[in-house]
């Protein structure tokens, strides 16, 4: 907002925003929500028992979760941008967008902490694969 005014923004969100919804918000909900079902299916192993011990398990599913609503509500606010011109939808929109964006960074950071502590409990476990 340093370099562009509200309405500038908006202007360019709104041309934006259906290519967004389709190819990143929608994308990165499908993956948040499959990588979820994964987590949930395979929580029944001795690994997700191990980690449910140690207080991990709870925490990646919480975090799983919060990417999960980040883009069911990106994808919401970006169809209704891409249709209406309206500040009052696409500031939201852009700092979702922004959210959505560093949440790529931390969605990717929890799934390979969760496959090292997968490793790491294999080694100490000596299962070996």
């Amino acid at each position: 907002m340093y370099f562009f005014g509200a309405a500038e923004i908006s202007k360019i969100l709104g041309d934006v925003a259906s290519d967004l919804a389709t190819y990143f918000s929608s994308i990165m909900l499908a993956g948040s929500v499959a990588f979820l079902w994964t987590f949930y299916s395979k929580s029944d192993t001795p690994f997700s028992k191990w980690l449910y011990e140690s207080g991990a398990f709870n925490v990646y599913l919480y975090a799983y979760v919060v990417t999960i609503v980040i883009y069911a509500v990106l994808l919401v606010l970006l169809l209704i941008c891409s249709k209406l011109d309206n500040l009052f939808i696409s500031m939201p929109s852009f700092w979702f967008l922004i959210l959505g964006l560093i949440n790529v960074h931390t969605f990717v950071s929890n799934v390979v902490g969760q496959l090292q502590l997968n490793m790491e409990f294999n080694r100490q476990n000596d299962i070996n694969l």
